[in-house]
């Protein structure tokens, strides 16, 4: 009997206290919401453009080879450091030896036949010269002279034409000798190997292209980032302007740069492509994402900067000197409706801001007067990691925003 007393006891009792706190936190005055709030001011702002790029020497050469054979040789290896004339790489010349060889002795029966060539064409001039004063004085018949004459034109041809076979028999000779020389591979640039691509007795084919044999960099005194800028920022980074990054290998060190280039040469990404992040027009239609790389020189005096590290570049962009500046921490602030109801305000849900035009993107910030909270329609412009310019809007440097708000000592509840 006792215990049903006891349930019927709290099934009434709950509710009546459920009730009574929600009447007393219904009289809950606004004196009891706490609210954190900045000014709107005047000053600087400078947007920061952060992109990610990779360390390059600003000059690179790459050795490659003219003919085909296989490597007896490798005098060079990774770090190396050459000088220009340096031998690098030495093939098997064996076979182009015996082509050398053979184009030389095909140039000097080429010789041999021009030489006897021209003796026949002398002997054929004189017999013509004898021929032609005899017929002078009608000693021998007409027909002498004519086969006189046609042997002369006959040796003057075969003149020529052992003429041109010692000229194409040179040629021979020299190519010959071309690819023999190239089969000794020597350092084009004073530099450092940065990349070797082949081994002792490894067959190269320069039959189609070229093959890399090895990279050679030719100071690490002087590198260069090269990093890809969203089209979005191209317009406010000029030749010449400053640039700071930081690489792992050093996290508390920052290095410094500037914009020596920014290339037309457009790299462009579909949506979704090589994580490209995808964008949407006004239609919702998925945009092609579009960069343009930057290059930005670095002095490397120690050299401690190496090829291929990556960079956080962080570019300073479009700039504001004196505008009006309002709190990001305000546009960000909206209150609850928990926070509008301690303030007893009857509007919990304000309609949304207006949509963006050319003046600027809409915003909505709000003040407190101590009883009310007031949304206030604004249009914003240039932002940083800490400001955003007021463009217009019934605001003025040193007006009040509320940048936080929260019921009590309770700083979750906003």
């Amino acid at each position: 009997m006792r215990s049903r007393k006891v349930r019927t006891g709290v099934f009434i009792g709950l509710p009546l206290i459920a009730t009574t706190l929600c009447t007393l936190e219904s009289l809950r005055s606004p004196d009891d919401i706490n609210v954190t709030s900045a000014s709107v001011t005047l000053g600087e702002i400078v947007r920061r453009v952060i992109v990610t790029g990779v360390l390059q020497p600003v000059t690179t050469v790459d050795v490659s080879t003219q003919v085909s054979g296989t490597i007896s040789e490798v005098d060079a290896d990774f770090n190396s450091v050459v000088h220009a004339g340096q031998v690098l790489l030495r093939l098997d010349g064996s076979e182009l030896q015996a082509e050398l060889d053979q184009a030389r002795g095909t140039l000097a029966q080429a010789r041999a036949d021009l030489a006897a060539a021209r003796t026949t064409a002398e002997r054929a001039a004189f017999t013509l010269s004898r021929a032609e004063a005899l017929a002078a004085k009608s000693l021998i018949a007409q027909v002498d002279l004519d086969e006189a004459r046609t042997a002369m034109t006959q040796a003057d041809a075969d003149v020529q034409s052992a003429s041109a076979r010692v000229d194409e028999a040179s040629a021979d000779v020299r190519t010959a000798n071309v690819n023999l020389q190239q089969t000794v591979i020597r350092a084009p640039v004073d530099g450092v190997v940065m990349n070797r691509n082949v081994s002792t007795g490894q067959t190269v084919a320069a039959i189609q292209s070229a093959p890399v044999l090895f990279q050679i960099a030719t100071d690490f005194r002087t590198m260069q980032v090269v990093a890809d800028l969203d089209q979005s920022d191209v317009a406010s980074i000029s030749l010449g302007s400053a640039a700071n990054f930081h690489v792992d290998a050093y996290p508390n060190q920052t290095f410094e740069g500037h914009v020596t280039e920014i290339r037309l040469d457009a790299v462009r990404e579909q949506p979704g492509q090589d994580g490209a992040t995808p964008r949407s027009d006004t239609q919702g239609t998925a945009m092609a994402v579009v960069s343009y790389p930057v290059i930005i020189t670095v002095e490397n005096t120690d050299e401690r900067l190496r090829p291929g590290m990556t960079a956080i570049v962080t570019l300073d962009g479009a700039r504001r000197e004196r505008a009006t500046r309002i709190p990001n921490s305000a546009l960000s602030f909206v209150p609850s409706a928990r926070i509008l109801a301690a303030a007893h305000q009857k509007n919990p849900a304000p309609p949304p801001p207006p949509a963006p035009d050319k003046t600027g993107n809409s915003a909505r910030v709000w003040a407190y007067d101590g009883t009310e909270f007031t949304p206030i329609v604004i249009r914003t412009g240039l932002s940083d990691d800490e400001w955003t310019e007021l463009v217009s809007g019934p605001l003025e440097p040193g007006a009040t925003l509320v940048t936080n708000a929260a019921i009590g000592a309770d700083p979750a509840s906003n």
